[in-house]
């Protein structure tokens, strides 16, 4: 399974209840690792949704602050969901 295909996971399961509906997150909610530094270089994903109710992804980006590495598809919009970690 790819690191994107879990995070993405991790990151929905934090969405979706037990029931399997979605619940309602605030437009930009951050899911930010324990002990990771805002301050410091960082490994980041973003997903972007078309609406509040984050059921359609219409958008990915990714970086790597260490490298300079980046990639991004689709569009942004203001219903994202971001995760980042420190560089390894």
């Amino acid at each position: 399974m790819s690191l994107r295909r879990i995070i993405t996971l991790a990151i929905l399961s934090g969405i979706v209840g037990l029931s399997g509906s979605v619940e309602a997150a605030p437009a930009r909610s951050t899911v930010t690792p324990s002990g990771a530094q805002l301050s410091s270089r960082v490994m980041y994903e973003t997903l972007f949704y078309s609406d509040a109710s984050y059921t359609v992804q219409v958008g990915y980006l990714w970086g790597n602050q260490c490298s300079g590495d980046r990639y991004q598809s689709g569009q942004e919009t203001p219903y994202q969901i971001n995760h980042w970690e420190p560089c390894e």
